[in-house]
């Protein structure tokens, strides 16, 4: 097996579909759990499906060449990374810290532990 089919971009988002589409696995299995009190919809599920077909269709598109002088001018130094990718980290944490305010805690550790 080639390891580079391993990191394709197609590749590493079927893992994340398939991550976010266990929920869904186990719910038609199991059935829902009875003590937690949520609604279930298969409409995430759907766009999910065909957001990864979408990908797939879209990484099969020919890859277009830019000059140098191009590729030049829409570098982002080290200092400007960082900043950037700081703000990213803040914003994940406010949205975290949000989501934990609006249900009460952590949702997947409430059902773990059957909480309400």
């Amino acid at each position: 097996m080639d390891i580079k089919l391993l990191i394709r971009p197609e590749f590493l988002f079927l893992i994340g579909v398939c991550q976010a589409l266990f929920p869904y696995v186990i719910w038609w299995i199991n059935g829902t759990a009875e003590e937690y009190k949520y609604q279930t919809s298969w409409i995430p599920a759907t766009v999910w499906i065909l957001g990864y077909i979408a990908f797939y269709i879209g990484c099969g598109c020919p890859v277009v060449s830019f000059d140098s002088r191009t590729r030049a001018r829409s570098r982002i130094s080290k200092n400007g990374l960082r900043i950037i990718l700081m703000a990213f980290l803040f914003f994940g944490i406010l949205l975290f810290i949000y989501s934990i305010y609006l249900y009460g805690g952590i949702p997947l550790l409430d059902y773990f532990f059957g909480l309400q």
